[in-house]
């Protein structure tokens, strides 16, 4: 689960050599549908999406290329969540 957010993650920002032109700030948006749709329930003691995002985080670390901040958007059953990869 976390491999794969990490790949989704590290696709995006090589995708993306600069910031586009006159923007201040430039933000990823990761929808993380297919960790809900294809893996087991991740809710459990101690493991989440919470701690998925931060593992993933710890991952990237700083090489975010030009996004300014990432955020993981996760669409459960339960309503929807948001979580901030980065910073």
């Amino acid at each position: 689960m976390v491999d794969a957010l990490v790949q989704c993650v590290t696709a995006k920002t090589t995708k993306y050599a600069a910031k586009p032109t006159g923007v201040s700030e430039f933000h990823l948006l990761v929808h993380y549908d297919k960790a809900f749709i294809y893996n087991s329930p991740v809710l459990g003691i101690g493991t989440g999406y919470t701690e998925a995002v931060k593992t993933a985080a710890a991952r990237i670390g700083g090489a975010v290329g030009v996004f300014d901040r990432i955020f993981v958007y996760v669409p459960v059953a339960d309503g929807p969540q948001a979580f901030q990869l980065y910073p």
